[in-house]
């Protein structure tokens, strides 16, 4: 006997297979675990690779282009107001 029961396409209930009855009885107890306790933290293994040529090119572009547009702020922002 299984210990689940699903719907199939025609609106019958199925037995389910013992191994699947398995998984989802194992994963509803997970689920149900007590949420006052903190998950633990989960690392990721996460390779950080140096920057392309092209990337470092870009990066600097961009670096200037932000420097210019601080710049601009700050003597707008230095003119007395009238």
């Amino acid at each position: 006997m299984s210990l689940l029961l699903k719907l199939d396409d025609e609106g019958k209930w199925q037995e389910v297979q013992y191994n699947i009855a398995h998984e989802k009885v194992s994963h509803a107890l997970r689920s149900a675990k007590d949420r006052s306790k903190p998950a633990p933290k989960r690392t990721r293994n996460v390779v950080i690779k140096p920057p392309s040529e092209e990337e470092e090119h870009f990066f600097q572009v961009l670096a200037t282009d932000q420097e210019q547009i601080f710049q601009d702020l700050l003597r707008k922002n230095k003119r007395p107001r009238r």
